[in-house]
């Protein structure tokens, strides 16, 4: 049986800074207080071509690219944008960025969006942190297919030196900006504009690096007209009037993903705010005015909990004094988060007893943790979105403790798993429709069943205490967390197999009464996979007994009338059995006397057969054939266990009566085993 030991949780504080030596530090805190007084000398115009460093990256195709940290690593950013009125198409802005260049070089290369531009080469400035010298720019050129910024010095730096680089002035085209939400002023909608970078980068609006794995801290400005409200990551610092204007300045952010750096800027008058200050962190949303204020606290319980049960989870409190959460009529999705900042589709609010409503509230408090503080490494797996994953199965775990709606996590995880493994009658239907994430959320889930919730919840803790925020945990360092918690090393390759197939895994069955029971995995093509999975087997004495398919065929010795594999349902993967086995499960169900095993769990091995009677992934031999024959034969005179088209196809064609005629000739003559019929 799989080992059940578990690990105390003494688990640390999320660092607000990067994971750094105590000297880096202070050289990062040291040259960010020194540039204000370094010098800017005039550099001399030269005309010059591109480096070939330069020419290489701007000729490569996309393929090419290392990733940006492999040549410098971003630690803090100074942005200012302006906006002077709410019709202005552009945004007007400065930066600087400390880098640490990671290889000796006369090249920087950071991320810029289309909608960047008005970078020249005497709006950059490159300086040294050590001693303040100015690096003159000799060039600046845009990759734009591969939104790249590349910026040629006069001379080479050596690895591992602080310079700051400062763009001096930008502008950023606000209409169809793939990182900006944009809401025009309706009745019940404020104008409004929001950054979106979660799935496009912080890059569309200013030159930056935009990779998962980098952590930064974030210094924002905003320049706005005096009837916008601006909100970022972090709470307001500063507010000075500029005549129709105003500058709001807001506190340094944690080190975080460029991706979670956020603000929203929007029209306040048909806004009402609903505050809750006696919670840690405080929490602020903002709704339509048409809403009654006496309906709202329900949302602010709602993020409470989250809050509250996330951190009791990952064993950290969120480096916040405030979390905001504002209404926006989002299209494309029901929710956006950054760090400290939330956007809800408004039409939720109007609908608190609505399921969809909590699930996704919930989902974007608990993305505070997992894309904010725990960043997952890029991964070449396709059909592996762990990020995503985790964050939706935390969401079920979460959910359930909201007590209205009543969703338990059993629920949603069977939902789930029918969206994802379909029974006959789902197969063609618009009802089919699942998020990748789903898959893994079910794995997960499978974990929980054959462990227990206590050591995944453990499991959390552990990868929190390892990575959060820090560098991105790869799907290795995941897997090793497991494997701690767990004590088993097996345990580890369960979540490695998991991560490297493809589909979803099918057993096959061989059991015989008098003991024989070989169990094979084979992939939805019918070949044998290397995959890890824990199973539970039930007898019909009842006998429960767990085992972990480790990549080969294995054979063991249960004396019984029939087995179950997975009685209880809660494995990502279908089960398919040999005749005599389905003919025993049929005997056994249409019993007169109590069947020892539920007609539920009878029912549900009886949608996987007709699943696989329908993908002729049932044992069709000739020498099986009669048997075969003679099952379908006793499952038509059995009431409730075969339903939809799979009950028309067990009957012979001649037999078949009014719609399961045109069944036949649709569907049935032409499977492997009724067409010999």
């Amino acid at each position: 049986m799989a080992s059940k030991t578990s690990l105390p949780t003494t688990l640390e504080t999320i660092p607000t800074s990067t994971a750094a030596s105590e000297s880096k530090v202070e050289d990062i805190e040291k040259c960010q207080a020194d540039f204000k007084n370094f010098d800017k000398i005039k550099c001399i115009s030269v005309k010059s071509s591109m480096s070939q460093l330069s020419n290489q990256w701007l000729n490569a195709s996309g393929s090419d690219y290392p990733s940006l940290n492999t040549l410098n690593i971003p630690h803090h950013y100074d942005l200012e944008l302006r906006m002077n009125t709410k019709e202005e198409n552009v945004f007007e802005g400065n930066v600087r960025i400390l880098l640490e260049l990671k290889a000796e070089t006369d090249l920087i290369v950071l991320h810029a969006g289309r909608h960047v531009s008005d970078v020249a080469e005497t709006r950059v400035n490159v300086f040294q942190c050590s001693n303040g010298e100015q690096i003159c720019v000799q060039a600046v050129s845009r990759s734009i297919d591969q939104q790249l910024l590349l910026i040629s010095l006069s001379k080479k730096i050596s690895e591992g030196t602080f310079v700051v680089i400062e763009v001096s002035y930008f502008e950023t085209v606000i209409p169809n900006n793939k990182g900006l939400f944009i809401q025009k002023s309706t009745t019940w909608e404020p104008w409004l504009i929001a950054t979106i970078f979660e799935n496009s980068g912080a890059h569309e609006i200013f030159p930056s690096i935009n990779e998962k794995s980098s952590r930064s801290t974030f210094s924002l400005c905003l320049i706005v007209p005096t009837q916008l409200t601006a909100r970022a990551n972090m709470p307001v610092t500063l507010k000075t009037n500029m005549n129709d204007l105003y500058k709001v300045c807001f506190e340094k952010t944690a080190a975080i993903p460029s991706n979670q750096f956020g603000f929203v800027i929007f029209d306040n008058k048909s806004m009402q705010v609903v505050v809750s200050k006696n919670t840690v962190p405080e929490i602020e949303v903002f709704v339509g005015k048409h809403m009654k204020n006496a309906d709202l606290p329900w949302i602010t319980k709602e993020i409470q909990i989250a809050i509250e049960r996330m951190t009791k989870i990952s064993g950290n409190n969120l480096p916040l004094s405030k979390i905001t959460v504002i209404s926006a009529a989002l299209a494309e999705s029901d929710g956006s988060h950054s760090f400290g900042l939330i956007l809800i589709k408004s039409l939720l609010f109007e609908y608190p007893k609505f399921s969809r409503t909590t699930t996704n509230i919930v989902k974007e408090v608990i993305e505070q943790w997992i894309s904010s503080m725990l960043t997952i490494c890029e991964t070449k797996t396709k059909n592996f979105y762990l990020q995503e994953s985790l964050a939706t199965y935390l969401e079920w775990i979460v959910t359930e403790e909201i007590k209205s709606p009543n969703m338990t996590v059993k629920d949603r995880f069977y939902e789930s798993r029918q969206r994802i493994l379909p029974s006959e009658q789902l197969r063609s239907s618009a009802l089919n429709t699942f998020s990748e994430a789903d898959r893994t959320a079910v794995f997960f889930y499978s974990l929980e069943k054959f462990y227990n919730r206590t050591i995944i919840e453990e499991f959390f803790g552990n990868l929190f205490k390892k990575f959060g925020g820090k560098e991105c945990a790869t799907i290795e360092n995941i897997a090793d967390s497991f494997s701690e918690v767990t004590g088993s090393e097996v345990s580890k390759k369960m979540i490695l197999s998991h991560a490297n197939s493809n589909g979803y895994p099918m057993i096959k069955v061989n059991h015989t009464s008098a003991g024989s029971l070989t169990i094979d995995v084979v992939n939805e093509s019918n070949k044998n996979v290397s995959i890890i999975l824990p199973l539970k087997i039930v007898d019909s004495t009842l006998k429960e007994t767990y085992h972990i398919y480790n990549q080969s065929q294995f054979q063991i010795y249960e004396p019984s009338k029939f087995i179950v594999v997975d009685p209880d349902s809660v494995g990502y993967h279908r089960t398919i059995y040999d005749v005599e086995s389905y003919s025993n499960l049929a005997t056994c169900f249409n019993s007169s006397q109590k069947c020892v095993m539920e007609k539920s769990t009878i029912k549900t091995v009886f949608s996987d057969f007709c699943w696989a009677l329908f993908e002729n992934k049932l044992d069709s031999n000739k020498q099986n054939l009669s048997k075969w024959h003679s099952l379908f034969i006793k499952l038509t005179t059995i009431n409730h266990l075969i339903e939809g088209e799979c009950s028309c196809c067990i009957r012979s064609q001649t037999s078949s009566k009014g719609k399961c005629l045109w069944i036949w000739k649709n569907r049935c003559e032409n499977l492997s085993l009724t067409s010999k019929m």
